[in-house]
C-alpha cells in the first residue's frame, strides 16, 4: 500500500477530527470488551483491552495496517487487542496455550453456574480463543497456526475437537441454546447488548482533549496573532505612518 493510499485509509482518517475519532470509539469499543471479556471472563482485562485501542486510535497506529471499510477497521482493532493479550498471556506462562496432554477436558460446569462466560471458561485455554476467534471473527487457518504457533496437524485437532466440547456443555445446561451453532448465533449478536464501564468514557473525552487540544491551541495563537498585527495596522493608520 502507498503512503497517500495509507494516509487516507480509516485508520488514518479516524483521528482527523473530533467526530471521526467520537464515531470510532463507538464502533470498535463494545465488539473490543466483548471479545476480551468472553476470552478471558474478566472485566478489567476488557475495559484495558478497550482503552488500549482508543489510544492507539487516537496516536494513529492503525495508520499502518490497510483499513478500507468500518468491517476491516473493527475487525483490525480486535486483532491488535487479541494479539496483545496472547502475548500477555504468554509472558506469564509460556505453555497457556498448550495442547492438553490426554486430550481436551472441560471442566464440568457447576449446577448453580449455567451462563455464557462459565462455559467458555470451562474450555481449556486454547480451545476457548479457537472457538472465540474463528466463531466470532473468522480467523482462518494461517491466523490461527501464526497466533498460537499451531502446526496443521495440531490445529486440526483442535478445531475437530470444538464443536462436540461446546455442545457437550451447551445441551446439559440450562442455557437456551443446544447446538454450536445456536451458540454461536448468540455470541455474534450478543455484544450489541453489552455496557461498557463508565470509567470508558472518561478515557475517551480525555484522548480526544490530548489528541485536539494542541491544535486549538495553535488556533488561538494564531488569532491572537492576527488580532495584534490588525491593531497595530490601525494604530498605523491613525498616526498617518501608513495608508489604506
Amino acid at each position: 500500500m502507498s503512503t497517500m493510499d495509507r494516509n487516507h485509509s480509516l485508520g488514518h482518517s479516524a483521528s482527523r477530527s473530533r467526530r471521526a475519532l467520537r464515531a470510532t470509539f463507538a464502533l470498535v469499543g463494545r465488539p473490543v470488551y466483548h471479545t476480551t471479556l468472553l476470552l478471558l471472563d474478566q472485566e478489567t482485562e476488557a475495559a484495558a483491552a478497550v482503552a488500549d485501542i482508543y489510544r492507539r486510535i487516537s496516536t494513529d497506529e492503525l495508520a499502518q495496517y490497510d483499513i478500507s471499510t468500518q468491517e476491516q477497521l473493527l475487525r483490525t482493532a480486535v486483532q491488535v487487542e487479541v494479539k496483545a493479550r496472547i502475548k500477555a498471556l504468554l509472558s506469564r506462562d509460556p505453555h497457556v496455550f498448550d495442547l492438553p496432554k490426554g486430550g481436551p477436558r472441560p471442566q464440568p460446569l457447576q449446577a448453580d453456574d449455567h451462563t455464557t462466560a462459565s462455559l467458555l471458561q470451562a474450555l481449556p485455554t486454547l480451545y476457548r480463543f479457537l472457538f472465540v476467534l474463528s466463531a466470532l471473527w473468522d480467523y482462518d487457518r494461517k491466523e490461527l497456526k501464526k497466533l498460537f504457533r499451531l502446526d496443521d496437524r495440531s490445529l486440526d485437532q483442535a478445531l475437530s475437537a470444538l464443536p462436540a466440547m461446546v455442545e457437550g456443555l451447551v445441551r446439559p445446561s440450562s442455557l437456551p441454546w443446544d447446538t454450536y451453532e445456536a451458540f454461536v448465533d448468540h455470541l455474534k449478536g450478543a455484544y450489541a447488548d453489552v455496557e461498557l464501564p463508565p470509567q470508558l468514557e472518561e478515557c475517551a473525552k480525555s484522548l480526544e482533549r490530548e489528541r485536539f487540544a494542541p491544535v486549538a491551541r495553535r488556533k488561538i495563537r494564531d488569532a491572537i496573532a492576527y488580532a495584534a498585527i490588525i491593531i497595530i495596522v490601525l494604530i498605523l493608520a491613525k498616526l498617518g505612518i501608513v495608508h489604506w
